[in-house]
């Protein structure tokens, strides 16, 4: 979420929206999350949430964000629907000052519990060796949080969970690999992306969705900016204890590069950025992307709605 007031009156929208729509969200993830205390908590209360936010910690300089960050993640679930039992912040233990949420909720309608977390990894997809360590590291927070459940609120051994997170790799990269085939699965879990079958929906194929899932089936993008347009965002489940039911449909890359930037802004961020010697950005190309005055974050949202499988 950027630094801008474009942000926060495109959140007031979403808020808005919230409100009035009888299809809005139970559960919301936001990473890259900044003005939580001054302006989202505030604004989520107002239409019917709580939520816990993670800050990500000042502690190491970097050249992408300097030292004091001052964005985090945030879970907001709708109070009339779920109480909080628990919250364990991972703090990865490396040097990029990133976190994990994860927070233990009950269900007050059906009287039953659900985990879900949020995460925003490094940012260097030419690096999975340090997302995958700071995924397990968060593994481990998710382990810690169902022994909890169990132990102290005794909540069965297959309970819902959900992720959603800002992964910063892409669908046939290792980390996408491990969450699909290995996050969890010590414990017998089994994780799936609510996106991987979204390609299904745009093909001219009849079979069945059952065969036509997984990393060659998800978005195309998620995020759509003048460096990529990529995935790199996902919603994971435990494919044992959900159903997915519905899928947000996604804008379309040509909406999202409809409007051009401030006059003048391709030829100052050249002056900041040169590739062999070369200016970044080609004048001539599409270079437009998001945020625009449509959308106040450069990824898109996804949303998913999932029913509980009887036990």
């Amino acid at each position: 979420i950027g630094d801008n007031n474009n942000v926060i009156s495109h959140f007031f929208s979403i808020l808005i929206n919230i409100q009035y729509n009888s299809s809005f969200p139970s559960i919301v993830c936001l990473e890259e999350l900044d003005y939580y205390w001054t302006y989202f908590q505030k604004e989520f209360a107002k239409v019917g949430y709580d939520s816990v936010y993670a800050k990500r910690p000042s502690i190491h300089v970097s050249s992408w964000s300097g030292k004091e960050k001052d964005d985090g993640c945030g879970i907001f679930y709708q109070k009339n629907r779920f109480l909080l039992l628990w919250e364990i912040t991972v703090t990865y233990s490396d040097i990029h000052d990133r976190v994990g949420l994860i927070l233990l909720l009950k269900d007050k309608v059906y009287d039953s519990h659900l985990i879900v977390g949020s995460t925003h990894l490094y940012w260097d997809e030419k690096q999975p060796e340090v997302q995958l360590t700071e995924l397990k590291e968060f593994e481990d927070g998710i382990f810690r949080m169902l022994s909890v459940a169990q132990k102290q609120f005794g909540a069965p051994k297959q309970l819902p969970i959900l992720i959603g997170g800002d992964f910063n790799n892409g669908p046939h990269s290792a980390v996408y690999k491990f969450m699909s085939t290995e996050f969890g699965s010590s414990l017998g879990l089994r994780f799936r992306s609510a996106y991987d079958i979204y390609k299904h929906f745009d093909s001219k194929t009849d079979s069945s969705i059952n065969t036509h899932f997984g990393a060659d089936f998800e978005p195309s993008f998620t995020t759509v900016n003048f460096r990529r347009a990529w995935t790199i965002d996902y919603c994971w489940y435990t494919q044992d204890a959900l159903v997915l039911t519905h899928l947000g449909k996604l804008p379309s890359e040509e909406e999202l590069r409809s409007e051009t930037g401030p006059d003048g802004w391709i030829e100052k961020e050249n002056t900041k950025r040169i590739k062999d010697g070369k200016p970044a950005l080609d004048a001539k190309k599409n270079n437009n992307g998001i945020p625009n005055s449509e959308h106040g974050s450069d990824h898109v949202p996804l949303l998913a709605v999932f029913l509980k499988k009887e036990s």
